[in-house]
């Protein structure tokens, strides 16, 4: 029996990520599209450039604009979560729709993060999040 492998690859959708410096101490990261296996290192990366020394006092992950969040995505967060505090940075995470909220809460990851309603939320300073670690 033969095969192509392009049978065999896991399917994946696309995802578009920009970082921006908002001020001399917030920087986001707006990610669009879907994170899943083939696309979350996209983001991964672009987070973790983020937190490079000198990091920032506060960086924001906007994921208002993912239509789909893979457990590849909540590992990604837990993992941006655990580099920022080792780097003194506050991550917050604008988590504004239910195909992202739904994994989060049902790994009980939304526990551990700080979650805003939308940007503006989340730039705000102090900011009051959804939940707290």
């Amino acid at each position: 029996m033969t095969h192509n492998d392009h049978e065999f690859s896991p399917r994946s959708g696309s995802i578009d990520v920009a970082v921006r410096r908002l001020t001399d101490t917030i920087v986001l990261v707006d990610t669009v599209g879907e994170v899943d296996l083939g696309t979350h290192l996209t983001m991964r990366d672009a987070l973790f450039d983020a937190l490079v020394p000198p990091a920032p006092e506060i960086l924001v992950a906007d994921l208002s604009n993912v239509s789909f969040f893979s457990s590849s995505g909540v590992s990604t967060m837990v993992d941006a979560h655990q580099r920022a505090q080792t780097v003194g940075t506050e991550l917050r995470v604008v988590c504004g729709s239910r195909a992202v909220m739904r994994p989060l809460v049902i790994t009980t990851v939304d526990r551990l993060l700080n979650l805003y309603p939308d940007k503006a939320a989340a730039c705000e300073r102090p900011a009051a999040p959804l939940s707290a670690n």
